[in-house]
């Protein structure tokens, strides 16, 4: 049976200077983003799965767990737009690209961006999914340009998702909390390592 439920991030809230812009922990009946207009400038919003008491991420690569509702959720909320003519963004480091099985990469209906170190070897490595999937898959080596060229391109993206690894959160929340408007985070109490 899966445990999990949403609750406010109180490391994040209680250590980060509070941006004037930041909407808080979204809630997961998320009925109110129907409702809301479009922004005039795309959302930054971070959303992670965490298992508690220690909020760890991943284990070798991996989710340590299997939670089918919270992947239909991630899927739901990372998609949907307000406007059907934009899309949203979804950023994460080269290690959580891999490890989403190949058969679903890049996200689909999403434009999925993979954070590197080395930009050449990124390039090489998943050069025939970068050219099947040019528009939706892009490679770089600064999550603050990214989120800055993606945040301009009002016309194309709706909503910005920070989606991992470790690396990318700690980097976010070290150098631009100041950009996050929202944090979607979920509570899990299952620990399965063979999952």
């Amino acid at each position: 049976m899966e445990s999990w439920r949403w609750k406010r991030l109180l490391k994040f809230t209680e250590l980060q200077p509070k941006p004037s812009n930041f909407q808080g922990i979204v809630p997961s009946k998320s009925s109110e983003r129907k409702e809301m207009s479009i922004p005039s400038q795309p959302r930054v919003s971070l959303i992670v799965a965490a298992l508690i008491p220690n909020l760890g991420i991943g284990y070798k690569g991996q989710m340590p767990w299997s939670l089918k509702k919270e992947m239909a959720y991630f899927r739901k909320v990372t998609t949907k737009t307000i406007d059907p003519s934009k899309k949203n963004v979804v950023i994460m480091g080269r290690k959580t690209y891999e490890s989403i099985p190949t058969k679903f990469r890049p996200l689909k209906g999403r434009i999925n961006y993979i954070l590197t170190r080395n930009l050449n070897k990124c390039q090489t490595d998943f050069k025939d999914e970068l050219l099947t999937n040019e528009g939706n898959l892009s490679v770089s080596t600064s999550l603050e340009d990214v989120i800055s060229n993606s945040s301009k391109d009002t016309s194309h993206v709706e909503e910005i998702f920070i989606i991992g690894g470790a690396e990318i959160y700690n980097q976010l929340l070290k150098n631009h909390s100041d950009k996050i408007d929202r944090v979607f985070l979920t509570e899990t109490h299952i620990w399965n390592p063979k999952v």
